[in-house]
């Protein structure tokens, strides 16, 4: 009997010497591991601490160059609108420099486009909407100033161009609100602000100018333009 617990007792001490021992490795490597991650820092982490400021810096210097190329796109595109239009008579060089406001607007917005994340497409498609507009507009304005001054003091305006030309600055303008409503939910930075601001007010200026010009045809009655309106 006395043998029995004697070998019980061995076993014991034998087995709880070996959970030890192999406690004590683990102890060991895990420390081991710690130190070498001490001394060598957390590759991962150091890596993406270190390349987010460089990664910042690298987005901001090609938004900065971006931004460059579409102020000196404008100026270029400005340059050759106003050489096609320096031989034109003086009354029609005004009312070409205004319409060209809406070109230049146009090409800023499309150029800029994938610099405003999730509204690029949207500002696309309205820029692309407008210029087609204009198309419109442009005839519309063309048969009003072209309209001959002996119609119109007998019959008055175009009261048809004048309606047309309404029409298309309220659908303008309407895209303009859409464009700003697209703007204010885009978290964008301060230079992408002023330039979309930029071409929205040149754009607003154009489309004021327009419906002005439409309400005076819609006022010029002429002499016998009572018969028939």
């Amino acid at each position: 009997m006395n043998k029995l617990w004697i070998l019980i007792l061995l076993t014991i001490l034998i087995m709880g010497f070996a959970v030890a021992d192999q406690n004590g490795t683990q102890d060991k490597g895990t420390n081991q591991t710690l130190e070498i991650m001490a001394l060598e820092g957390s590759p991962t982490n150091d890596a993406m601490l270190s390349a987010q400021p460089e990664a910042r810096r690298n987005m901001a210097q090609l938004r900065l160059e971006k931004f460059r190329q579409v102020r000196e796109n404008l100026k270029i595109r400005k340059d050759e609108l106003k050489e096609k239009v320096k031989d034109f008579k003086l009354v029609d060089q005004n009312r070409m420099v205004n319409q060209n406001r809406v070109r230049l607007a146009v090409h800023a917005l499309l150029d800029i486009k994938d610099e405003l994340g999730g509204i690029g497409q949207r500002v696309s498609e309205i820029a692309r909407d407008f210029n087609l507009g204009q198309q419109k507009q442009l005839r519309a304005e063309e048969r009003i100033v072209k309209r001959s001054g002996f119609v119109r003091f007998f019959t008055g305006g175009d009261f048809n161009a004048a309606d047309e030309l309404m029409q298309r600055t309220e659908e303008h303008k309407l895209k303009i609100q859409e464009l700003r409503t697209a703007i204010a939910t885009e978290e964008l930075d301060e230079d992408t602000l002023a330039l979309l601001e930029e071409q929205i007010q040149n754009m607003e200026q154009e489309q004021n100018r327009l419906h002005a010009l439409a309400q005076k045809e819609k006022k010029s009655k002429g002499l016998l333009g009572w018969i028939w309106k």
